[in-house]
């Protein structure tokens, strides 16, 4: 009959669980044996144990670096809003003073500045709503039969308005085949895009490329900026991420976290090739309308 030794191994008083060691048609466990077992029970507890600590150190380091994001955010967020409400509250106040006469001209210097930071302030929370949206999966897309070259020329046309000094070009195939997407939201991705390109590359042309193959279109938004060092280029799609090479630039570390989350969305990939010194290239691939119908037609028929 077969002989049975079960060990426990533990740490103190803490049980990790047992071994068990069974000897068919053999002699009984000798002392040696005995002992043998208990060595290797040990050991293996240490290695439990450690393994233990080294997940419950991550763990706790995880939860700091979270803990550090969150401050880091909420300091970067309230003197984002503070900036824009200084603006408007200090240009409203000086209209308004009685004491003083103030020409059109600066006038209508001091309403452009107030409108220009009511567009900063709107856009920063509109921002954090979609940020706590997407973290909650509520953000809403709604699919529809979209014409790139009609969101884009939109889009440049708004740019423009906005950027009258900026150079902006668009580079498409014709015809580019329709897609399924919610053009509200890729229009943000597009204006987010091109919004960072201005304020981190001041000056710099603008070069939007769509190009299509069989399953993907493909639109790149390309500058000649400062570029991106190659140690913060893996993090830019991060949430609350900001780069420390640009520490002046004001912004939430939400506008690509949010355009990444939102491509995603819509099955597609968006990231990034940066050259200092040269210029960034943002590539956003989407499915095209024949391939997701195919692709929806095998999934039925699974």
């Amino acid at each position: 009959r077969p002989c049975i030794q079960g060990l426990p191994h533990r740490i103190g008083q803490k049980s990790h669980g047992a071994i068990l060691l069974i000897r068919f048609g053999g002699p009984p466990f000798s002392q040696d044996n005995i002992r043998l077992a208990e060595f290797i029970a040990s050991q293996i507890a240490l290695l439990v144990e450690r393994q233990k600590i080294r997940e419950d150190f991550t763990n706790l380091e995880k939860q700091h670096q979270q803990s550090r994001l969150q401050q880091d955010f909420i300091s970067t967020i309230s003197h984002e809003l503070r900036s824009p409400l200084g603006f408007i509250k200090g240009y409203t106040t000086t209209l308004l003073r009685s004491d003083t006469t103030w020409d059109q001209k600066t006038q209508e210097e001091f309403l452009t500045i107030i409108d220009q930071e009511t567009d900063r302030l709107q856009q920063l929370i509109d921002n954090l709503l979609d940020s706590a949206r997407l973290q909650a999966g509520e953000l809403p897309i709604l699919f529809q039969h979209v014409r790139l070259d009609s969101v884009l020329n939109d889009i440049i046309l708004r740019s423009r308005l906005h950027h009258p000094s900026l150079h902006l070009t668009l580079e498409m195939e014709s015809p580019i085949s329709p897609i399924r997407a919610d053009p509200q939201r890729l229009a943000q991705v597009f204006e987010n895009l091109i919004s960072n390109a201005v304020k981190y590359a001041p000056g710099s042309p603008i070069k939007i490329i769509v190009t299509q193959n069989d399953e993907t279109v493909k639109i790149e938004f390309k500058d000649q900026g400062p570029g991106i060092s190659p140690i913060y280029l893996p993090f830019i799609f991060d949430r609350f991420f900001r780069s420390p090479d640009s520490p002046n630039i004001h912004g939430s570390g939400l506008g690509l976290y949010i355009c990444k989350q939102i491509i995603r969305a819509h099955k597609g990939e968006i990231y990034a090739n940066s050259t200092v010194g040269v210029g960034t290239i943002i590539s956003i691939t989407l499915p095209r309308e024949e391939a997701s119908s195919r692709e929806g037609k095998q999934e039925a028929n699974q």
